[in-house]
């Protein structure tokens, strides 16, 4: 069995010329086509044959042009143009098991179907966001590295550094070199913004690149490398070609240059000098700030030391304004209660008013003395009159004297006793006049008594009140007494403000007195005193 497979093996074994043959022929029939790359490298021999490689980023390819074609071609591109080129076959090569495109025309890449294809790019770009202004990283003012990357030995990398450090000597730069033209700018670019992001510090990123064409700056149209700035986390500024046709690139970044000394400006907001200027500025607004400060002082000072005595006196006319306060509040609440105690008093005087014995009352009883005294009088008088009667009759009766000497004696005591018992009737009458008096006298006694006790409780204006009521008291009990005696035949004696008159003593020569009787009164003038003996005063 195994030696069957061997020879089955065997059979099918093919020698390398029939692979190469194979190849050969499966290469022809791909037949001819268009295809797109770079110049990477491009000889013309001296038998008159172009040998050139066209290469993109992952890939190369050998091509030829025969001499016969060359004219076609004509001019030549030069190492690193991108061009489009139409290739008639694949040729395989079996010595050496190469491959080689026959080329018959190649022309360079036109900058019209560069720019359309920029322009599809940019639309993309844009449908998916990235181009949005608010959507922009910020920059920092002051940033602790600046990140650069461009071609090794460019002049855009020594103008990018030169003006960083002439806005900020001291500022940190870190630089990463890629390629910025060509099949590999894209993926060399990509891998130097990760290394950048990758350190520490990094706040802020510049891709600077020299002017060219549309096909030298490709490279930064392409769409991987606009989503790798938008996707960097740290801020990227562009400045890249120095044209007014601006690469997708400048869409997608934080910010876009049009010449190195603008990025080192986005980069670095503020320069040494622009500081600088601005501490001096300020430094000086600071000094002059000291001097108005200085002489405010000495203003403030100088409107103090006028104020400081109206501060007092306003501090015065505070403390008086809040002791004015107080005592208005306390002579409102005195007020209050005193209002009170008088609302309580007047209560109180109106019962006692109620009380006392109403003027109708008094003159009732006036009247009531006076008509009992009347009758008194007139009982007494018509005895008198009875009896003297019966002493005429009795006196016509006797014939002759010497008869009536002991009729006389009778007569004469019984006239005797009728005067003594008219005294007794009389001393009677004056001691129940006297003792009603009396009892009315105590009654109001009492009653002045209980009103200056209330007096005493009450307050000055009540008791002023409670004054005037006692001596309008005092006095109607004194006209009753008066009334009562003038009836008797007494008189009452008053000075010219109404006020009774008790003796000489309050007397004095040409006053003017009025005198008080029964049926009027009279007016009187002091024109002698004589005091009472010891013995006539009682």
């Amino acid at each position: 069995m195994s030696s069957t497979s061997e020879s089955t093996i065997a059979e099918d074994t093919l020698s390398v010329s029939q692979v190469a043959r194979r190849v050969d022929g499966a290469l022809r029939e791909l037949g001819d086509g268009w295809i797109e790359g770079e110049i990477r490298a491009i000889t013309q021999h001296r038998s008159g044959h172009v040998y050139l490689t066209l290469a993109d980023e992952d890939s190369n390819l050998d091509a030829c042009i025969w001499k016969g074609r060359v004219k076609r071609c004509l001019p030549l591109p030069q190492r690193g143009e991108l061009v489009q080129a139409h290739y008639e076959r694949i040729d395989f090569y079996a010595p050496r098991g190469a491959t080689k495109l026959v080329i018959d025309q190649i022309k360079p890449t036109g900058e019209g179907e560069l720019l359309r294809r920029r322009a599809e790019t940019l639309s993309r770009l844009r449908a998916d966001g990235l181009c949005e202004e608010d959507r922009r990283k910020p920059l920092r003012s002051f940033p602790r590295r600046v990140g650069v990357i461009a071609a090794q030995g460019s002049d855009a990398k020594v103008d990018v550094i030169r003006h960083l450090r002439e806005r900020m000597p001291s500022q940190d730069v870190i630089f990463a070199p890629a390629s910025v033209q060509g099949v590999e700018a894209v993926g060399s670019v990509i891998d130097a913004l990760g290394a950048l992001q990758s350190i520490s510090d990094v706040d802020v990123i510049i891709i600077a690149r020299g002017g060219g064409s549309v096909a030298d700056l490709v490279a930064f149209d392409d769409e991987r490398l606009c989503r790798a700035i938008f996707a960097c986390s740290v801020p990227v500024i562009t400045s890249i070609g120095h044209t007014k046709d601006r690469p997708n690139c400048d869409y997608v970044a934080a910010a876009f240059a049009p010449v190195p000394a603008k990025a080192a400006e986005y980069a670095i907001a503020r320069s040494a000098a622009e500081l600088s200027e601005e501490f001096a500025r300020h430094a000086e607004q600071l000094r002059s700030t000291l001097v108005a400060v200085r002489r405010r002082r000495e203003q403030i000072a100088d409107c103090w030391a006028r104020v400081r005595p109206r501060q007092r006196a306003a501090n015065l006319a505070q403390d008086l304004l809040n002791t004015g306060e107080l005592l208005r509040s306390r002579a409102q609440a005195s007020y209050h209660r005193r209002e009170v105690a008088l609302a309580g008093a007047q209560r109180e005087v109106d019962l006692v008013g109620v009380s006392l014995p109403r003027a109708d009352t008094l003159n009732e009883l006036r009247e009531r003395l006076g008509g009992a005294a009347g009758q008194f009088n007139e009982a007494c008088l018509r005895g008198l009159d009875e009896q003297a009667q019966g002493l005429r009759l009795g006196a016509e009766r006797i014939p002759k004297p010497a008869a009536l000497e002991v009729p006389a004696a009778r007569l004469q005591s019984s006239g005797i006793r009728t005067h003594e018992r008219l005294r007794d009737y009389r001393r009677a009458f004056d001691r129940l006049a006297t003792d009603g008096a009396r009892d009315l006298r105590r009654r109001h006694s009492g009653e002045t008594r209980n009103l200056n006790v209330q007096i005493q409780a009450l307050t000055p204006a009540a008791g002023r009140s409670l004054d005037r009521v006692r001596e309008r008291v005092s006095h109607l009990g004194a006209l009753v007494d008066a009334k009562d005696l003038r009836r008797r035949g007494w008189v009452l004696a008053t000075d010219r403000n109404g006020q009774g008159i008790r003796g000489v003593k309050s007397l004095k020569v040409g006053a003017a007195l009025g005198l008080w009787f029964a049926d009027g009164e009279a007016a009187v003038t002091v024109d002698q005193i004589r005091p009472a003996e010891q013995g006539e005063e009682n």
